[in-house]
């Protein structure tokens, strides 16, 4: 009979582990004090990630982990072993992918009204799912926590796609001719394309919320553990807290008395808050690079989304084909 390989999931994990292998170089009795500069060592740097530890190639598989990890972390590192894409990422690429299409069922990306709506919305849809990448990544452990907080994630995206199909960057101005004809008021293109805006703006603030929440969270284990770098966790909060305060700001510009120039604003909102997040991003990985993304799976995640987005693709355009054919054999 083929036994089942269980483990207990602890409620939350220190997603920072001392290096194993660093104090075997260094001595057991830790006689070297963690510091920025100290990943290109022999034995690596004296602290490292969860994510990390996973994937390094210079720790020595005959030594005793129990010494310095945490044993609900141990447990997890023997099952896991080498980091790649979990199911909650590829189910969380699904939701990303789901939500792309309901904009593509509402808008017929051939005018330069519906072009102009799907850039917008997929650089949004996009930097929410790459920000959540970039953390998880480097620090996701597969606790009750993190599992909680993918749960939000997936909803957040299940929301951007309720509003999806009423989103038009054009809503409101002199040339806004609609998408869709519809004689009722109340679900009208107008109507709906404020309520689209707004209810769109609400969810990627509280998706930065959900995403400074972790950082905070981060922030907690790193100063238990000395992490060298910690303080890279606050830029990072600040940007996150910077952006959702300036698409808070842009909420308030739409409304049946905002002029044109109020409705151009609040996508320079939009769009400087995701330039902020980006950009601190790519400071922090320059500076502290004792958190980067060279042991990371970086790079299988974006492989992952690039190959689901193009059968997105691939689908739409059998649809059309289908629809095509359809009336060519009615004309027959």
């Amino acid at each position: 009979m083929e036994e089942r390989l269980e483990y207990d999931i602890a409620w939350s994990i220190n997603p920072f582990v001392h290096n194993p292998y660093h104090k075997k170089h260094h001595g057991e009795s830790g006689g070297s004090t963690p510091h920025l500069n100290n990943e290109g060592s022999p034995g690596g740097p004296a602290l490292m990630t969860v994510q990390e530890m996973r994937k390094s190639e210079n720790i020595s598989k005959d030594i005793d982990r129990k010494y310095s990890v945490d044993p609900h972390a141990l447990s997890m590192f023997d099952n896991m072993g080498t980091p790649k894409a979990s199911y909650a990422e590829l189910f969380y690429d699904l939701f990303f992918v789901a939500s792309l299409t309901s904009f593509g069922i509402k808008h017929e990306i051939t005018q330069e009204q519906a072009i102009a709506s799907y850039v917008a919305f997929f650089t949004v849809l996009w930097w929410v799912w790459t920000s959540q990448s970039f953390y998880d990544v480097r620090f996701e452990t597969g606790d009750v926590i993190h599992r909680l907080f993918k749960f939000a994630q997936l909803l957040l995206l299940a929301a951007f796609a309720a509003f999806a199909g009423r989103f038009d960057v054009y809503y409101g101005f002199p040339n806004d001719y609609g998408l869709e004809d519809d004689a009722n008021p109340f679900t009208s293109d107008r109507t709906s394309g404020f309520f689209a805006f707004r209810g769109m703006t609400l969810v990627y603030i509280i998706s930065r919320g959900i995403l400074a929440l972790q950082y905070l969270l981060l922030y907690f284990y790193a100063r238990r553990k000395a992490y060298p770098a910690s303080n890279q966790f606050l830029l990072q909060i600040g940007a996150l807290c910077t952006s959702g305060a300036m698409w808070l700001g842009s909420y308030f510009l739409e409304g049946d008395d905002a002029t044109d120039a109020m409705r151009i604003a609040k996508f320079g909102l939009w769009y400087g808050g995701i330039a902020i997040e980006f950009g601190m991003s790519y400071f922090a990985w320059l500076v502290c690079r004792v958190t980067g993304f060279r042991r990371t799976h970086l790079n299988e995640r974006f492989a992952t989304l690039t190959l689901l987005i193009l059968g997105e693709g691939v689908i739409g355009y059998a649809i059309a084909l289908q629809g095509s054919m359809s009336s060519q054999l009615y004309l027959c």
